[in-house]
């Protein structure tokens, strides 16, 4: 695993900041890496989603996707958890999801065509 986290680094470090800047450069503003055809409105992840908090936050969508009432508020961004997973970036996961849906496990699988980062 560490291994993988320096290849992201180095990936990161010499890579994908620079094709960011250059990106956003050819684009005239900020590359928005969730739909790169659409500049960024607002906020660091380049969408404001407070409305998206406040439904999830609601203890009646909460009890009907099943989260523990221990557990803290959704939130959009957790600096914690994007830490512990941006090595992922690099790493293969077709074992890992062919083992979950191997196991009976209901998943939902997302894959955009407009995302800069997948």
């Amino acid at each position: 695993k560490e291994g993988n986290g320096d290849s992201f680094n180095f990936c990161s470090e010499n890579v994908l900041e620079e094709m960011i800047s250059e990106f956003s450069d050819s684009l005239g503003h900020q590359l928005n890496v969730y739909n790169w055809k659409i500049p960024c409105t607002g906020g660091p992840l380049c969408y404001n989603f407070d409305a998206v908090g406040e439904y999830l936050n609601q203890r009646s969508v909460r009890e009907q996707l099943g989260v523990s009432p221990n557990a803290g508020e959704w939130q959009d961004c957790v600096s914690d958890v994007y830490s512990h997973l941006e090595g992922d970036w690099v790493i293969g996961v077709q074992p890992a999801v062919e083992n979950v849906l191997g196991a009976g496990v209901d998943v939902l699988a997302y894959s955009g065509k407009l995302d800069f980062i997948c």
